[in-house]
């Protein structure tokens, strides 16, 4: 055996790949899952104005979805599902009218976070992004965030970045913010793209990983663990893990292998599960449409990978269960859309809702099992 074949052998050990088309089982009317908690998604067609739809919160363990009734003296209208908050006792909604509301679990007690006088109006939906700091809208074209539960901004220093953009993440703590971005002012050729962290308390950003080629779109997607110890992130065609502190860099993923640069995928987003030992990737196969979207599971102690394809649907919006046992996501094509949960333990698919209506971003209820 050559030393190159020898090689190949040691890294065909070291990771293990299991790809299939998942069948998805559809269990009889009232048979229970061995999964409690709950879900929250929009069920419809979103819009900034004119959202067709509503919240739906879904029971996954005996898979029965209601509408809450949102109730109060801000109520009335659509909402859209934003985040949980805290413990899941609470939601942030998005209103047709283009402020934002925080609601009881199941609807009551509606508060309006923003008004005119606080922020301007918000012509495209937010995310939000919610920790033992408070929940935090960011607004990315002013470089700030507003903290929704004191009513404070915070602005970033990151003129000397060039603007923020989506391509950002807090610490679980909320004392830092880790996002991408290269130096204003330099010609393209030269444009380095550099992962960053500030820190709030002492109003400082310093310099956490460099890339080593030119080209804005090289790095995004930051993404910390649920410790704090790492920082997930795209770089080229790769997805790696950093640890701020010591710089300790290890790749959870490389796409780049694939020696044809069009039949790379681009790498949407990372999703750390919550016990910080897997991480999800929502990508796109390059098609002859470039729609075909599919998720990877990569389980970063064994190296072992799991990919969720279909040859027929789209897989997006991956979201873990809070013990780290099943992850949600949404299938979709043109007849239908349908939300599976996938057990990683035994590696089995469930189907949780089918629906003409496009389930939108299911998120798991937090702190419930």
């Amino acid at each position: 055996m050559t030393p190159f074949a020898a090689l190949l052998s040691r890294i065909a050990a070291a990771i293990i790949i299991f790809a299939s088309a998942v069948t998805a089982i559809t269990l009889p009317v009232g048979a229970a899952l061995p999964y409690g908690g709950e879900l929250a998604y929009f069920a419809g067609v979103p819009g900034r104005h004119t959202p067709r739809g509503e919240i739906r919160l879904l029971d996954v363990n005996r898979r029965v979805s209601f509408a809450p009734n949102f109730s109060g003296e801000n109520s009335g209208g659509t909402y859209e599902f934003i985040c949980w908050v805290a413990h899941g006792d609470s939601m942030v909604a998005f209103h047709q009218r283009s402020w934002l509301v925080i609601a009881s679990a199941n609807g009551a007690n509606v508060e309006r976070l923003t008004s005119d006088d606080q922020l301007p109006t918000l012509w495209t939906l937010p995310t939000c992004w919610r920790g033992t700091a408070g929940i935090y809208l960011p607004l990315p074209a002013e470089n700030r965030f507003y903290n929704l539960e004191t009513n404070s901004l915070h602005t970033l220093p990151t003129d000397a970045y060039g603007s923020l953009t989506s391509d950002f993440d807090f610490s679980p703590d909320g004392t830092k913010v880790a996002f991408t971005g290269v130096f204003a002012g330099s010609p393209y050729s030269d444009v380095r793209p550099q992962l960053f962290m500030y820190d709030f308390a002492t109003d400082q950003t310093r310099t956490v990983f460099v890339s080593d080629r030119g080209g804005r779109a090289n790095m995004m997607n930051p993404a910390w663990s649920p410790d704090g110890e790492w920082i997930a992130f795209t770089h080229r065609f790769r997805v790696l893990r950093i640890n701020p502190a010591t710089r300790e860099t290890r790749i959870v993923y490389d796409f780049s292998a694939t020696q044809n640069v069009e039949a790379r995928p681009n790498i949407n987003s990372i999703h750390w599960s919550p016990d910080d030992t897997m991480i999800a990737l929502e990508y796109i196969q390059p098609a002859p449409t470039y729609t075909d979207y599919d998720i990877l599971i990569a389980h970063l102690e064994s190296g072992e990978i799991t990919r969720l394809s279909s040859l027929t649907s789209d897989y997006i919006s991956p979201d873990w269960s809070p013990d780290s046992r099943s992850l949600v996501f949404v299938s979709r094509n043109a007849q239908k859309s349908e939300i599976l949960l996938y057990d990683v333990i035994s590696r089995s698919t469930v189907l949780l809702v089918s629906s003409s209506q496009l389930p939108i971003s299911p998120s798991w209820r937090p702190g419930l099992r």
